[in-house]
Formats: C-alpha cells, structure tokens, sequence
C-alpha cells in the first residue's frame, strides 16, 4: 500500500528487493482484502490466529476491517441515515461532526460503506416513489 498511486512497475521492484511476489495484483477495496486474508467472512476456511498477521509498514489492517467492535458502530450509521436522511457522504459527515460524534471516527474510515448505506437508502425510496421493488 502506498500514500500515492504508483505503478506496478514501482511494485515490482520493491517488492523484488526482498523476494516478494511475482504476481502483483491491484484491488479496489482494502477492507474487503484484509478481510478476505484472515478468512474473517468464511468460517468454513481455516480459522488462523489473527495475532499472527504480520503487518508491515505500519499498516493497521485491523482497522482496515470491519471488526466486532465497528459493527454496532455500522448499524448506527444506518439508523442515522434512514432516520435523518442525509442526501451523500458530505451531509453525513457534518450530521456526525455535529450531532454524532461517536460516529465521526467510523464514518471517516469506511467511506464506502457510507457511501453504499446512503445510496442503497435513496435508491430505495425512489423504487418505492415509482412503484419498483426496493
């Protein structure tokens, strides 16, 4: 992970410096990875010992996932934006900064999920204005 886009070119190289891998693969969503390389969402796979994920240059990957602890976090995002109806992320951002707080840390990290919970609401709404399923 880099601050910065870069080229799998760059990759390559740095990654040779030590071994790494070949194949080097880009991938749109950091939590869906994190998750996918503990198993976190597949019980039927073997389970590993969270504690052994190795992190290398300081990347946090338990915050990257959307661990027990942010669920309940989750849910409340939801119940804000069916119940306050925000029109997009900006309109979250300001109703956590002002009457959430609690909420503001989780919305700034998993920008997505917002996104999609506030979408997927208004997308609702406006199948049910036309008639069509939500």
């Amino acid at each position: 992970m880099w601050r910065n886009t870069t080229t799998r070119k760059n990759a390559e190289k740095f990654f040779s410096q030590f071994g790494g891998p070949k194949t080097i693969i880009r991938f749109e969503s950091l939590r869906g990875m994190a998750r996918y390389l503990t198993y976190m969402d597949n019980p039927e796979k073997t389970q590993y010992p969270l504690q052994d994920v190795l992190e290398i240059n300081s990347i946090d990957w338990t915050r990257l996932s959307l661990t027990e602890s942010t669920k309940d976090a989750a849910i409340a995002v939801v119940l804000v934006v069916e119940d306050q109806k925000p029109t997009g992320y900006l309109n979250l951002l300001k109703l956590c900064e002002v009457e959430h707080k609690e909420l503001l840390d989780f919305t700034t990290r998993q920008t997505v999920f917002c996104r999609e919970v506030i979408w997927s609401y208004w997308h609702g709404v406006r199948s049910r204005e036309t008639g069509g399923d939500a």
